[in-house]
């Protein structure tokens, strides 16, 4: 299990663990994505900005209700994936056993309009891809 980790988990770790989901289908590896925040809106749905964007291509986040990353999810994870330094930090403190990688500066669209979120879904994507031969043969 990979689970992408960001603030709220409403923006942008739940974006990426659905392209990733939806990229592994394409593969049929079994690797399975998730995600979690290190200060995570439990319960609350994905952003309709963050809905809209992962729809345009194909992908579906109405699915999705935020958690919070614990010591039993970081535990049960093979390796999480921060999406800022901020969150990199925060694991390192919190989870030093965890294995971590941080999958780019991702800025958060918190609060943004329609176009930001559509460059961070890209900006997720093509990051996601970049790693999605060494992520998915692991598996």
């Amino acid at each position: 299990m990979i689970v992408f980790v960001c603030t709220g988990n409403i923006c942008r770790s739940p974006m990426a663990a659905a392209i990733a989901t939806q990229l592994e289908k394409g593969h049929g590896t079994g690797v399975q994505f998730a995600s979690a925040g290190t200060h995570a809106l439990e319960g609350h749905a994905a952003t309709q900005e963050a809905i809209a964007a992962t729809a345009e291509i194909g992908v579906a986040l109405r699915w999705h209700r935020a958690r919070q990353l614990t010591a039993e999810v970081a535990a049960g994870a093979d390796l999480l994936v921060a999406l800022d330094q901020e969150h990199l930090d925060y694991i390192g403190e919190h989870f030093p056993e965890a294995k971590v990688e941080l999958l780019d500066f991702v800025p958060d669209p918190y609060g943004l309009d329609d176009q930001v979120y559509r460059r961070v879904r890209d900006q997720i994507s093509v990051a996601i891809e970049a790693r999605a031969g060494a992520w998915l043969n692991a598996g």
